[in-house]
C-alpha cells in the first residue's frame, strides 16, 4: 500500500480543488492507496464533502494551518500589504514548531510520498526525514511575497525551503523562470471532472424563452466584495458565488456548500473571474471563454492573465467594469474568445499526472 500525504494551501479553495482532481484519479487508479490530507478547517470540510462521493475508506483528514496566502483590504481585491507582511513574517518565524509537530506524525505513520501545493514547510520535513517530496503548482509563495515586499532574510527562507523539493511539476499558465526551482517538469491542465448530464440539466434549467446564455461570475471564496452589483434585465442569466452581491431578477447565487462548481462553469457561455488558476483551468478544459479581472498587483495573476491573452481565450476587465456588468455587450467578447478553442484542444491531464505520481518511489 502506498501512503501519500497532501499538504494543501489554506488560501481560498483553488489549491484544494486541483488537489481533489488528482486525488480522485489516484484513487481511481489504485484502490490500495492511502491518502492523508492536511489543510485549513474550511478547506478540509470542502475536501471531505467532495471525496465522500467516492465511498473510499482510506482517506484521513487533519486540520493544519499551512500558510498565510494573501490578505485583502475590506471589500476589495487589493492586497493589505502592511497586515500581510506582519502575518507572513510571523508565519515563517514559527516554522520550527510546525515542523516539530509534523515530525511526531511521521514517527507514528509510515509515509511514502509528500505532495505539497504549495506549502514550503513540507519540503523541509521531507528532507529531514528522508521522505520523497513533490511540489506541484503554478506559483510559490516565494516569488509572490518577494514581488510584494522585496527580498529579505525572512523571504529567503521560502526559497531555501522550496529548493529542497525532490520533484517539481509546473502547471500551464505559469512562468517557470520566476519560480525558485532549478529542475521541473511541465504538466498539463488539472480540473475536477464535470458531469455531462448535470451540465445539460443546468443549461435546461436556466435557458429558454427568456435567456440565451449563462454568465458565471466568481471571485473566489477568499474575496468578499460587499458593494451591490445591479444587473439589468437582459437576455443573460447570471450565476454567481460567495463574495459577490448581485441584484436582479436574472441572477442566482450558488449556495455556499456547492461542491461541484465545475459543472456550472462547464454549463456557462462565459466565465468572469479573478485569475485564480483552478477556476481558469476548469473553464479552459471545458472550452469556456473568460473575462478575467485585471489584478496587476499580484504576480500570479499577472502571469496567468498574460498567458491567457497569448492564447486568445480571455480578455480583461477592471474593478469598475465588474461593478457595471449591465453595460457590457457580451456578444463582443464571446464569439472572438471562443474561436481559439476550435483549433486548440486543452485536455484535462489529471489522470496522466495521477499515474506519474503513483510511479514515484
Amino acid at each position: 500500500m502506498k501512503s501519500i500525504v497532501f499538504y494543501i494551501s489554506d488560501h481560498g479553495f483553488g489549491h484544494a480543488s486541483r488537489s481533489l482532481a488528482l486525488i480522485e484519479n489516484i484513487i481511481d487508479i489504485d484502490k490500495e492507496v492511502k491518502i492523508i490530507i492536511k489543510t485549513g478547517e474550511k478547506q478540509l470540510e470542502f475536501c471531505r464533502a467532495y471525496l465522500s462521493k467516492l465511498n473510499f475508506d482510506d482517506i484521513y483528514y487533519e486540520i493544519k494551518k499551512n500558510d498565510v496566502g494573501l490578505i485583502l483590504e475590506k471589500n476589495s481585491l487589493k492586497v493589505d500589504k502592511k497586515k500581510l507582511k506582519y502575518e507572513v513574517e510571523n508565519w515563517i518565524n514559527n516554522w520550527d514548531y510546525y515542523i516539530y509537530q509534523e515530525e511526531y506524525f511521521y514517527k507514528e505513520n509510515k509515509i511514502d510520498l509528500i505532495i505539497s501545493d504549495i506549502t514550503p514547510q513540507a519540503f523541509i520535513i521531507g528532507k529531514k526525514l528522508g521522505i520523497k517530496t513533490l511540489a506541484i503548482s503554478n506559483f510559490t509563495w516565494y516569488e509572490m511575497y518577494a514581488d510584494l515586499f522585496g527580498s529579505s532574510n525572512v523571504i529567503e527562507k521560502l526559497r531555501e525551503a522550496y529548493d529542497l523539493a525532490d520533484e517539481v511539476f509546473i502547471y500551464p499558465l505559469s512562468e517557470p523562470k520566476n519560480l525558485p526551482f532549478k529542475k521541473y517538469k511541465n504538466i498539463g491542465f488539472v480540473a475536477r471532472k464535470s458531469n455531462r448530464w448535470l451540465v445539460q440539466k443546468i443549461r435546461e434549467k436556466y435557458l429558454g424563452n427568456f435567456y440565451k446564455r449563462i454568465i458565471f461570475i466568481s471571485v473566489g471564496r477568499s474575496v468578499n466584495l460587499g458593494e451591490e452589483i445591479h444587473i439589468k434585465s437582459d437576455d443573460n442569466f447570471y450565476i454567481y458565488t460567495e463574495g459577490l452581491n448581485l441584484k436582479g431578477e436574472n441572477t442566482y447565487r450558488l449556495p455556499i456548500d456547492t461542491i461541484n462548481i465545475q459543472n456550472y462553469i462547464a454549463a456557462s457561455d462565459l466565465l468572469i473571474t479573478k485569475a485564480g488558476w483552478s477556476s481558469v483551468s476548469e473553464a479552459v478544459v471545458s472550452q469556456v471563454p473568460l473575462l478575467v479581472i485585471d489584478r496587476q498587483e499580484v504576480i500570479e495573476d499577472r502571469t496567468t492573465i498574460n498567458k491567457l491573452l497569448e492564447l486568445g481565450i480571455a480578455d480583461i476587465i477592471n474593478d469598475s467594469t465588474l461593478f457595471n456588468l449591465g453595460n457590457i455587450n457580451f456578444d463582443e467578447f464571446i464569439g472572438g474568445l471562443k474561436e481559439p478553442y476550435f483549433v486548440n484542444s486543452f485536455k484535462n491531464d489529471s489522470y496522466n499526472i495521477a499515474k506519474e505520481i503513483l510511479k514515484m518511489r
